[in-house]
């Protein structure tokens, strides 16, 4: 296989370990479906980007175009809509890092910096990426992604990608990350690194859970509001066994509380850790 097959495989790798890891508190997975989405809907969207991915790892640039043809190949092989939109947010520049690079610091310096080097052409692509899947978003400053003139902001004032997650609110944990140089995936790679004498979906549900019970999900508090992505993230602190997951698995199901954030942070950590050579 050639490098540009390795990355591709991981970043789909990537995306079917963090769907099928069970329990994971509020999210699909094998064991659980939602009523309009299920968890075959996120197997048909990762393994339809393979191609996309392969790109990717031999691109410099075009970040907006990528993500957009990754969400275009999802929403064409299944029926579920968005699945994937803040993971491919994630996965596609660090994919173009990976091709350059072995290791994952490196990896995260190259993405940042392809990130860094946007352009209006990238917004507007993420732009229409945003309208073909319609995900739930926190309100930036300006510009958010669902207002009519956002376009025509973007092209006056002649704003890069970069720039337009700057705007985004600390909450945003996905703009934090491509500004910021994807400080959570990193350490989401290195907890995970740490457990590897445990079972590969034990691993995977642990990171989701230390990941939740640091960071207030983005997607709670568009729902539902800051409080209750604190609440949660709270309960998640205290949950440390098996039995403590499912409980808080059919709380948050029940309430319809869904941390789709974290799975992606949880999907990018997992890409750094399967490009560093992790197999089970």
């Amino acid at each position: 296989m050639t490098k540009q097959d390795d990355v591709a495989t991981c970043a789909i790798l990537a995306m079917l370990l963090e769907v099928s890891a069970t329990p994971k508190a509020g999210n699909v997975d094998r064991i659980h479906d939602f009523n309009d989405i299920r968890y075959e809907h996120f197997l048909a969207s990762a393994s339809s980007t393979y191609r996309v991915f392969r790109k990717a790892s031999v691109s410099n640039g075009e970040v907006g175009r990528l993500i957009l043809e990754a969400v275009r190949q999802s929403i064409s092989w299944q029926e579920g809509g968005n699945v994937h939109f803040g993971t491919f947010l994630l996965l596609i520049p660090l994919s173009m890092g990976a091709g350059k690079s072995e290791s994952p610091e490196n990896m995260v310096d190259i993405a940042k910096n392809i990130i860094r080097d946007t352009t209006v052409e990238d917004s507007l692509h993420l732009l229409e990426a945003f309208k073909q899947s319609t995900p739930r978003v926190l309100s930036t400053r300006k510009m958010n992604l669902d207002e009519l003139s956002t376009r025509d902001q973007l092209v006056e004032e002649d704003i890069s990608l970069y720039e337009w997650m700057k705007l985004a609110p600390d909450e945003n944990l996905i703009a934090r990350e491509l500004v910021e140089g994807f400080p959570i995936t990193l350490k989401g790679y290195k907890l995970f690194q740490s457990m590897s004498e445990i079972d590969i979906n034990e691993r995977v549900v642990r990171l989701y859970y230390r990941l939740l019970s640091e960071y207030p999900d983005p997607l709670i508090i568009a729902k539902f509001g800051k409080d209750k992505a604190v609440e949660v993230m709270k309960k998640a602190k205290k949950a440390t066994h098996r039995s403590d997951f499912e409980t808080l698995d059919r709380e948050l199901l029940q309430k319809k509380i869904n941390p789709g954030t974290i799975a992606d942070l949880t999907s990018s950590s997992l890409f750094l850790s399967l490009i560093r050579g992790l197999r089970f």
